[in-house]
């Protein structure tokens, strides 16, 4: 495995993503810096990306729209540079939410503006048409929720999305499948997949465990699901609708959950790692990120008593945490391998192209490159 880093920003990196039909990479900071980086061409540059005077939260691509979610509480919508839409968002809870096409519109799935243990359903019409004209949100449902007396699910703290299932991880532990009909405005069926009373070993009321994380892996049909402060990985098999556990080395909480192959790699807060989950479902550390301080540690009195701690010395530890994750496979660089027509490129990238990359980005602004 060859790690290195590929660029430093000024601010924490939020969202590493990749347009349709790329060479390159695009990293975001909370600040709204953007960076491009050519991971055949080993190359990256920067330009402006959108101006913001608040944190950004989360940032995604659907076919050649562009939304940002930022902490004042709205998700904006872009055709390139030009905003062409804004709707208001609860940022409250620090949930994701969910944006996906339908058609010529766009679907968003979010925690209430009013109750933050309820979810909404809006379209945004026309805004995938070649004109993007008369863009107008429809709320498709409104205030949805868990229903049974005996869970008191809290807030939401989590969404994803598989086709027309929608998993949500609650503020309690649990996790609620909802799954809706081709139209999005109607749910058909809803069934708790987790919680702690039925298959875990903490009391129902425990509010010190809510769910981190959700994320589907294709490789594995599988969705895998995380608590704070928990020493289990769950994942829900969507092909026998089964439930399994996988010990963890510590009680950690993980925040990143990545699968490339027949493996799953995450991250947590409470170290420095990248733990790489195998198919035999065996833990092991894959990376360990260096703590190596990005700032020159210089005393403030040299002559005093050098006892106490100086109070920059655990800014590193900070700064070296993980803040997003992203994977580009074989098969991703292959396709567009296939598509260059310079046969003087093609033998140069004839060596990138035999390796799976995860991209990490860190609490620092730097980006760090695994190549294995």
């Amino acid at each position: 495995m060859n790690a290195k880093i590929i660029r430093q920003t000024n601010t924490k990196i939020i969202a590493i993503l990749q347009k349709q039909d790329s060479l390159k990479l695009e990293v975001t900071s909370e600040k709204g810096d953007v960076y491009e980086y050519d991971y055949l061409r080993q190359r990256s540059s920067k330009y402006s990306g959108q101006t913001t005077t608040s944190k950004i939260l989360q940032v995604g691509y659907t076919s050649d729209i562009k939304y940002i979610l930022s902490s004042d509480h709205t998700l904006k919508f872009y055709n390139f540079e030009e905003e062409i839409f804004e709707m208001p968002i609860n940022t409250l809870n620090f949930s994701n939410i969910i944006v996906f096409p339908q058609s010529c519109d766009l679907l968003v799935i979010c925690v209430s503006t009013t109750d933050p243990d309820k979810f909404d359903v809006y379209k945004i019409s026309n805004i995938l048409t070649s004109e993007k004209k008369n863009v107008a949100m429809i709320r498709l449902l409104r205030l949805q929720g868990f229903t049974e007396q005996k869970l008191h699910t809290g807030n939401i703290m989590n969404f994803e999305c598989v086709k027309n299932i929608l998993f949500v991880g609650y503020e309690d532990g649990s996790l609620i499948r909802y799954l809706f009909n081709n139209e999005f405005n109607e749910i058909l069926e809803m069934n708790v997949v987790f919680d702690f009373e039925r298959f875990g070993n903490e009391t129902h009321e425990d509010r010190d465990h809510p769910v981190l994380k959700i994320e589907y892996c294709i490789e594995q049909n599988a969705v895998f699901f995380t608590h704070a402060k928990v020493a289990e990985i769950y994942y829900y098999r969507l092909d026998d609708f089964t439930i399994e556990k996988v010990l963890l080395p510590e009680n950690i909480s993980i925040n990143h959950i990545v699968s490339i192959n027949d493996s799953v790699y995450f991250s947590c807060w409470e170290n420095n790692f990248i733990y790489k989950l195998d198919s035999q479902k065996n833990i092991t550390v894959f990376y360990s990120i260096s703590i190596k301080p990005n700032i020159q540690l210089v005393d403030i009195d040299p002559v005093a008593d050098t006892s106490e701690l100086h109070p920059y010395k655990d800014l590193d530890r900070t700064l070296s945490k993980v803040s997003c994750m992203y994977k580009v496979s074989k098969d991703d660089i292959q396709h567009q391998y296939l598509g260059l027509e310079s046969k003087v490129l093609m033998k140069r990238f004839s060596k990138v192209i035999q390796n799976d990359y995860l991209y990490i980005g860190l609490e620092s602004g730097n980006l760090i490159e695994l190549s294995f």
